[in-house]
């Protein structure tokens, strides 16, 4: 559309709206510029058919503005654009003789969110801060002529103006200006002048804005959202089998899918990547995501501790593992250029840590949700912010220790939940890298053996210590809440162990340390009582020892289930959800068991743990923290989720009707069972002076 100024005087201007300030509230001038410069950077806040402004020039001189604008025609070969951009030169050279010396001024686009029905609008907005004033004034539509909602196509100016009694932001016009722009002059005095004159009054206004989609682009980014909205959501949506709104977590996972695509997008042309990155997405939910990601190209996985019944209709190539995560050596991912950590919850801060151990080149997203530590919910740092605020800090701090250089962003989905970390580079090479895991080795071990003492100065309890080198394997945290965990301490001199298991090599158990349902191995004195648990290499004879094994040695007849054969085990002691601590031979079956200093070839070890000595043939894994606890496959069942919504609304609304049936104008109602409903009773107020 090209805009016919000769139509417009743009020196005789017209009040069409007015917005009063509150008489408490004591406006600024400043106030009043933050809030047109919200409404210039980001007037998606306002109207909600835009996308976003792209700003293509700031700065303080109208030459230096006009030149801008016309070298953008000029690079897109639009001769008609051109001519009137020419025109409008003269017409705003015109108003510059009224302009004061202190301006800003900025070229933008206002990007729709339905390119296919909308068109972009650039214009010219001019901040006079010497008159406070700013002028904005359309330059044309890039693309076919639409009539769309709250699109400004003619000239408008906004005054601050500063009166004796009262403050107030006035919505001016050229004179005489066409009926057939008063449905957007309207919207402009009912929506606009209202959020300016809310934002001139709040003191946080004044603050930094902050951008969403900063490492991606705005325009690109509305595209491709429609594109895939229409592609998979609307059809996702008819289908949604689960029990959660499909509105909200369909839409969303499609607009995490398009920023990841458009970061994708960049990263390959920046690094000239030559084929597209590759993913895994821990704690993928409903699989959602990945399934995009995958129908758009990119080879990729997701994994969860329990199957959504939307799995099926997914299809054959779309690939999703129901698995257990446990930050271990074997969760590492050296074959995948990118981790996802989409609300992980549990795994949130073990996402860079697995990161930075899987390969030098693995990157990772992140959208944090759930406070969550390495072992245990957060505990709050910095009581002067926010606990989201505190544990986003926690989060990128994770990310700077694992050696990334770690950027924030503001995704646009329908959550309060929207920031999220990128880490596209690392900040050592790769040389460094072993000295980097050290780091991370100590600052995770800082995290698990007692949390750091807020920065605020509070205090905060400290656990009993444990050892975070600890070897555990993923089958022993998956039963941890059916059978007693092992975890190896040294038992020292008044130290309570509980739950716990002291290994071969830990030293001694004084008399005067309780050992409850664990396992005490190098000298238990007379006067210890072990309970449910074993000790291993002496034990007197006073020392009663109950569903557990006390043993130098251990002959061929005795059999020993879920317990401990510690010193020496014949080949014919089956040995069942045990330990064989010293030596194990090799017709020994262990089951589900920890073989903690030495184990033959033969030995076949089920998903168990041997931690001295372990032949080629006997997979070790290797777990990061002991205390971490992996969600459980059974889905906890809050109030009426898993039930028909329709069923519910059904029930509610059965027992609202009886109970206003059994309702009459005596205060109590008699039930059926003889027992009286107390409906609440009414206090009549007394009426005084004809009130």
């Amino acid at each position: 559309m090209e805009f016919e100024y000769h139509k417009f005087d743009l020196h005789s201007w017209l009040d069409v709206g007015k917005h009063a300030l509150a008489n408490s509230c004591v406006t600024r001038t400043s106030q009043f510029w933050m809030a047109l410069k919200v409404w210039t950077e980001k007037p998606q806040v306002v109207n909600k058919a835009l996308c976003s402004a792209k700003i293509q020039s700031k700065s303080n001189s109208v030459q230096e503005c006009l030149s801008c604008v016309l070298n953008l025609y000029r690079t897109e070969h639009d001769l008609p654009k051109i001519l009137v951009a020419t025109t409008l030169s003269e017409e705003v050279a015109k108003l510059s003789s009224v302009l004061s010396c202190d301006t800003e001024i900025y070229v933008r686009d206002l990007i729709p969110k339905k390119l296919d029905r909308m068109t972009t609008l650039r214009d010219i907005v001019i901040f006079d801060k010497a008159n406070t004033c700013a002028y904005f004034l359309p330059v044309c539509h890039l693309g076919k002529s639409t009539s769309q909602r709250g699109s400004q196509n003619f000239p408008y100016r906004i005054r601050f103006l500063q009166e004796s009694n009262q403050n107030c932001i006035l919505l001016q016009t050229p004179a005489k200006l066409s009926p057939e722009f008063q449905s957007s002059v309207d919207w402009l005095c009912t929506h606009l002048l209202t959020k300016l004159g809310k934002w001139s009054q709040d003191d946080e206004s004044s603050g930094k804005l902050r951008h969403s989609l900063r490492l991606v682009q705005a325009d690109e980014y509305s595209v491709l959202y429609q594109h895939l909205k229409e592609k998979h959501g609307k059809r996702l949506v008819k289908i949604w089998p689960e029990s959660t709104d499909p509105q909200k977590f369909v839409y969303e996972d499609v607009a995490i899918a398009t920023y990841l695509l458009l970061l994708w997008k960049q990263e390959a042309a920046t690094k000239q990547l030559n084929k597209k990155q590759s993913f895994v997405d821990l704690g993928c939910g409903n699989g959602l995501l990945v399934y995009i990601l995958t129908k758009e190209g990119h080879t990729g996985v997701g994994l969860d501790v329990r199957k959504r019944k939307i799995w099926s209709l997914y299809g054959p190539d779309v690939e999703l593992k129901e698995s257990s995560i446990v930050p271990s050596d074997r969760h590492l991912f050296p074959e995948y250029d990118w981790l996802i950590g989409n609300h992980s919850d549990e795994l949130t801060p073990w996402i860079p840590v697995m990161a930075a151990r899987s390969s030098y080149r693995c990157r990772y997203f992140l959208l944090p949700c759930c406070s969550h530590d390495f072992s245990r919910k957060f505990v709050r740092r910095d009581s002067k912010s926010s606990q989201y605020r505190d544990y986003l800090n926690y989060v990128k701090e994770i990310g700077g220790i694992c050696g990334f250089n770690v950027e924030e962003d503001i995704l646009r989905i329908p959550s309060t939940k929207r920031i999220c970390f990128v880490a596209l580079t690392r900040g050592h090479t790769e040389v460094e890298q072993t000295l980097v895991d050290e780091r991370i080795s100590a600052y995770i071990d800082g995290r698990t053996m007692a949390p750091p003492a807020p920065r605020d100065g509070r205090t905060t309890p400290t656990p009993a210590p444990r050892d975070a080198e600890r070897s555990t394997s993923e089958e022993l945290a998956a039963e941890r809440h059916d059978e007693d965990p092992l975890s190896a301490v040294s038992c020292s001199r008044h130290i309570p162990v509980s739950k716990c298991l002291a290994s071969a090599s830990s030293g001694s158990n004084s008399g005067d340390v309780p050992v409850s349902k664990g396992l005490c191995s190098g000298c238990n004195s007379g006067d210890v009582l072990v309970s449910k648990g074993l000790c291993s290499t002496s034990n007197s004879g006073d020392v009663p020892v109950s569903k557990g094994l006390c043993s130098t040695s251990n002959s061929g007849d005795v059999p020993v289930s879920k317990g401990l054969c510690s010193t020496s085990n014949s080949g014919d002691v089956p040995v069942s959800k045990g330990l064989c601590s010293t030596s194990n031979s090799g017709d020994v079956p262990v089951s589900k068991g920890l073989c903690s200093t030495s184990n033959s070839r033969d030995v076949p070890v089920s998903q168990g743990l041997c931690s001295t000595s372990n032949s080629g043939d006997v997979p070790v894994s290797q777990s990061w923290a002991a205390e971490f606890e992996a969600r459980g496959k059974v889905e906890p069942v809050r109030n009426c989720t898993k039930l028909n919504r329709d069923v519910v609304r059904r029930v509610v609304d059965m027992v609202g009707a009886e109970l206003i049936r059994r309702g009459s104008d005596s205060d109590y109602s008699q039930l059926d069972d003889g027992r009286c409903w107390n409906r609440g009773g009414r206090r009549m107020h007394s009426v005084k002076n004809g009130m």
